[in-house]
């Protein structure tokens, strides 16, 4: 039976013992294991998998315990399906949660080894983890931070936020404060995207703000009272109440700590 070591997969000075006993072993003794490094049986499943695709219609598939599966197998039966059909959609399953072993099953993800993948999404386990442990801290100013942790750690995923990017379902703007002469924040980028940032707030958006709550979270407020004023004709007063209103009803929320 399998070791469960997951890590083995991409460690550079991992053991012979320690990377065959992942890779070798069963993943459980009630299941069948087959093997997946010959080419009769590997040729069967690849097929396999794209009749019943074809069969049923189907427009996605849930993969189990990716991992557990010969790694270069599984190169070969995502690319074979994702040739076939473009539109297609895979959700790998690989059940831990650290982000450096998830995104290694990334599609576009660059590994050290050289593997690559043409899996094209997989389930966020540490952001789920994250988000449990977020939720279950009590009576703290940082409760949200090992969230935020986990989502500043998105740029191992950055081949696939582009193409949420491009698929028009999620948008990332970055404001680097520190990476020249010119400092940006996050209040400039606000207003340099207040058409589309209004739109959103018109159409539902809730704004999540997270960070420094000393000097941060005030010039975000502000930048969206300038926003409302110039959309709605309004003056700081009615801004006022907007953004407050925005408040009371859970779309103006705030996980900040006190700056300096």
């Amino acid at each position: 039976q399998t070791n469960h070591k997951k890590a083995v997969i991409q460690d550079p000075y991992v053991s012979t013992a320690d990377y065959k006993g992942f890779t070798d072993g069963w993943f459980v003794r009630t299941m069948p294991d087959l093997n997946q490094r010959n080419s009769l049986v590997s040729t069967y499943l690849i097929q396999n998998s794209i009749w019943w695709v074809e069969f049923l219609g189907l427009g996605g598939i849930r993969m189990d315990t990716y991992p557990y599966n010969d790694k270069d197998f599984m190169s070969d039966w995502s690319c074979a399906i994702m040739d076939e059909y473009p539109n297609f959609n895979i959700v790998g399953e690989e059940w831990v949660g650290l982000p450096t072993i998830v995104s290694f099953w990334q599609q576009g993800k660059e590994n050290p080894n050289g593997y690559t993948s043409c899996l094209p999404s997989l389930m966020d386990f540490p952001l789920q983890e994250a988000m449990r442990k977020s939720l279950n801290v009590k009576n703290s100013d940082n409760a949200f931070l090992p969230l935020y942790e986990m989502l500043a750690q998105d740029f191992l995923y950055a081949d696939e936020l582009k193409g949420f990017a491009d698929e028009g379902i999620t948008e990332l703007h970055v404001a680097f404060s520190r990476a020249g002469a010119d400092k940006t924040y996050v209040q400039h980028m606000i207003a340099r995207e207040k058409d589309r940032v209004w739109k959103l707030i018109e159409d539902g958006a809730i704004v999540y703000v997270c960070g420094d709550g000393g000097k941060m979270e005030p010039d975000v407020k502000a930048a969206l009272m300038a926003i409302y004023r110039e959309k709605a004709g309004a003056d700081d007063a009615a801004a006022a109440r907007w953004i407050d209103d925005l408040g009371t009803g859970n779309r103006y929320v705030l996980d900040v700590w006190a700056g300096g």
